[in-house]
């Protein structure tokens, strides 16, 4: 009589009339005439249709965020603007700065490239990330300062949880800039005072460089060269003369470079280090035991860089560093680096 059949079909015979076919598939069988698939995986084959997989991973696995930066428009203004590729980082450079970090043996091309995710942390020496890397990848995570990362009051927030207080998380920072930089070497002398003419051990502290100036046996991964910004760089005004840094890391997670003014000509040796449980980086300028700035790992990999500069325990700032890479119509055939 034309009514539709609303009968439930136990048999799995096809439902006549070209009607939608919405009983549930226990056994894995494509639904047909191409509708969505919402059934859960569990098998962990692929969702088509491109649509987003909301499923939670049983490995713990998550993608990081979207970077929240400046956009394309401003980071393309930075490197468009920089002219200092063929100049710095270069034999001449190091001669004319001898102070500097001298990695002689990195060819200066590679500063000027982006390490891929991949390349970057597992290029660290074996066991160094323990505990955090999932089958063979690493749970990146994601550092952005004033969202997940957030002062209130004397607390540090990290997604939405209480932290520690801000006065422990600069010190953190801080001991972090200085791990595998800076020992302190204990010396017990003996003295003989005038008046009780007796012997009285004396400690004095003195304070060596763990990593030699020139660490030439060293292997060192480039991270790149970046400007800094200020806030969260989206501005299109972009100076005519910056401030810049190059980094660069061992298999140790010690970190090393340079820094650059190039309205002043100031230059200073950059130190750190990187926290292998939380991926935190913090660096520090060789000759400042106040300032430290701190950011992610994965972040140092993308073509912005969320940065929080702790100018001292109770005066915090956030920052940008933007990645200098040469246009497409800059380039100059620069060789792109790979990871020995």
């Amino acid at each position: 009589d034309g009514r539709p059949d609303i009968r439930p079909r136990p048999d799995g015979r096809p439902i006549p009339d070209g009607r939608p076919d919405f009983r549930p598939r226990q056994d894995g069988r494509p639904i047909p005439d191409g509708r969505p698939d919402f059934r859960p995986r569990q098998d962990g084959r692929p969702i088509p249709d491109g649509r987003p997989d909301f499923r939670p991973r049983p490995d713990g696995y998550r993608p990081p965020r979207p970077p929240i930066g400046p956009p394309p428009k401003v980071i393309y203004n930075y490197r468009r603007s920089f002219t200092g590729y063929n100049h710095y980082w270069t034999p001449d450079w190091y001669h004319r700065h001898p102070t500097m970090w001298n990695p002689y043996w990195i060819p200066y091309r590679s500063w000027w490239v982006r390490p891929a995710w991949h390349t970057t942390w597992g290029w660290f020496a074996p066991g160094f990330f323990a505990g955090v890397v999932v089958g063979n990848n690493l749970n990146p995570y994601y550092y952005n300062y004033g969202s997940n990362i957030v002062y209130s009051g004397d607390m540090v927030y990290v997604n939405g949880v209480p932290y520690v207080s801000s006065a422990e998380y600069y010190r953190q920072a801080l001991e972090l800039a200085n791990t595998n930089t800076v020992v302190v070497e204990r010396i017990v002398e003996k003295e003989v005072p005038v008046i009780i003419e007796k012997e009285v051990p004396i400690i004095v502290e003195r304070e060596v460089p763990a990593l030699p100036l020139d660490d030439k046996k060293a292997d060192w991964l480039p991270m790149g060269t970046f400007a800094f910004a200020a806030g969260d760089g989206d501005t299109e005004a972009v100076p005519e003369k910056g401030m810049i840094i190059q980094l660069a890391s061992d298999k140790k997670g010690r970190i090393r470079g340079n820094y650059l003014d190039e309205e002043t000509g100031e230059t200073r040796q950059v130190i750190g280090a990187i926290d292998p449980k939380t991926q935190r980086v913090a660096l520090k300028f060789a000759d400042d035991d106040r300032m430290v700035i701190e950011c992610g790992l994965w972040n140092l990999t993308q073509d912005s860089v969320p940065i929080l500069i702790h100018r001292d325990e109770d005066d915090t700032q956030n920052g940008t560093l933007i990645r200098l890479v040469p246009p497409e119509e800059d380039k100059d055939d620069m060789e792109e680096f790979v990871a020995p």
